[in-house]
């Protein structure tokens, strides 16, 4: 048995990405424990560190593959006249649905001819080629924010499809979506998945089912994150107020942000007497939550680094613990909580974000709310939010913990399903 798996993040910069990547590994070897499996990566070596049972495969392969430019290359296509360029675009478009084989060999001749290093576009094609499975593992993949992400997902899914292979997409986060262009590749490329399992139904299956998805294909099973976080939960609640934030456009949160947040942080510490605890998730060049949380933490008990040293799930959940409630604009840092009985309060400042914690919300219940952060009068709202989370009793603890579990039950289920339909095709055969 052999998996190609696209993850949401190629080079392992967000620890909740990396998270869900690594609970899709341990799942998949658990259906098939001679399971050979290939990652999508720009960066082996982080990958390996993560997830060293796996074979890294250079995204560099793909991307020649689902170029619409290579072949031409785009500084011819830009000279050409505009219907000469769209035409020579749709003719390679084409060769890659219809005739693979054929486009795979002229990529071959010109990378021959050039004396281009082939070995990632081969290694790629055959990975791909001996892949029974193509997963796409847990992200918020399928908006108008990561276009080119969502193309290139897309466009490999098709392939799949195409060429008959079991597909299926994990613990994904849909919207928002009103890009024409990405909405009609949806409708053409989401209806043929085998299975599609959603973080959330409240924001992402209206999405599934105007681009004509059929319900049997749709399964709800909350975050693959979420086991991580569970099975690594502590029995004694902790002191602390855990805290992110997120500075960045599409979070809707900037360096004023911060300069507004952080007071009514640290006085909610001071007068609960708790420390204030980094919860960093991202990691990726010009977008370090280390270095915001740093900013933010400033002057409150001494320095702190911002935890710029919790590089692994596990040591960001082990950090979590250490919190008796989390207060985050990263949907990561309130899974992590939440999944461990913690109650959760999200940082609000755009549609995006408020679509994942309102699927939250859904999925774990009132230990989880949400504070907007261009409301007219924050101060009070997540004074009094964090004030409420703090008194949460064992009932609400209780039932953060259960849905935990039902999620946890349910994406195993929606793995389980994936074996069944790869058996039956292998049956049918």
């Amino acid at each position: 048995m052999r998996v190609l798996i696209i993850s949401g993040d190629y080079k392992c910069g967000n620890i909740g990405d990396v998270a869900m990547l690594q609970v899709t590994i341990e799942r998949l070897k658990s259906l098939w424990p001679n399971v050979g499996i290939h990652v999508l990566t720009d960066d082996p070596s982080s990958l390996l560190v993560h997830c060293p049972d796996v074979e890294p495969l250079f995204h560099r392969g793909r991307r020649i593959w689902c170029s619409d430019q290579y072949l031409v290359g785009g500084g011819i296509l830009r000279r050409l006249p505009k219907s000469l360029s769209r035409r020579l675009i749709a003719l390679n478009r084409r060769l890659r649905r219809h005739a693979p084989s054929l486009l795979t060999r002229l990529i071959e001749i010109k990378m021959r001819l050039r004396g281009t290093d082939a070995k990632d576009f081969e290694s790629f094609i055959e990975a791909f080629r001996c892949a029974d499975v193509v997963v796409a593992c847990g992200q918020a993949g399928m908006n108008d924010l990561v276009r080119t992400h969502m193309l290139a997902v897309l466009d490999l899914l098709d392939m799949s499809v195409l060429a008959g292979k079991i597909t299926a997409m994990f613990s994904q986060g849909i919207g928002p979506l009103r890009d024409s262009e990405l909405r009609a590749r949806a409708r053409a490329v989401l209806p043929s998945i085998d299975l599609i399992a959603l973080r959330e139904d409240r924001a992402s299956w209206p999405i599934l089912k105007s681009s004509g998805v059929s319900a049997d294909r749709v399964l709800t099973t909350g975050d693959d994150a979420v086991e991580l976080a569970y099975s690594n939960r502590t029995p004694k609640l902790g002191g602390g107020i855990g805290v992110n934030v997120r500075l960045a456009q599409y979070a809707g949160a900037d360096s004023g942000t911060l300069e507004r947040i952080r007071p009514i942080i640290h006085e909610c510490g001071r007068r609960l007497s708790a420390p204030l605890i980094p919860i960093p998730i991202a990691r990726h060049e010009g977008l370090r939550d280390a270095m915001a949380l740093r900013q933010l933490l400033a002057g409150y008990n001494g320095a702190s680094d911002g935890g710029c040293d919790l590089d692994t799930p596990l040591r960001v959940i082990e950090q979590t613990a250490r919190c008796r409630i989390v207060v985050t604009g990263a949907y990561h840092g309130a899974v992590f909580a939440l999944s461990q009985g913690i109650p959760a309060v999200g940082l609000i400042g755009s549609e995006y974000v408020a679509d994942k914690f309102k699927g939250l919300i859904a999925q774990f219940g009132p230990g989880c709310v949400m504070v907007d952060l261009n409301g007219p009068d924050l101060e009070k709202e997540l004074s009094e939010a964090i004030d409420k989370a703090w008194r949460a009793d064992d009932g609400v603890r209780t039932g953060l913990l259960e849905a935990a579990q039902r999620q946890v039950e349910s994406a195993r289920a929606a793995y389980h399903r994936v074996r069944e339909l790869t058996e039956s095709k292998k049956s049918a055969a």
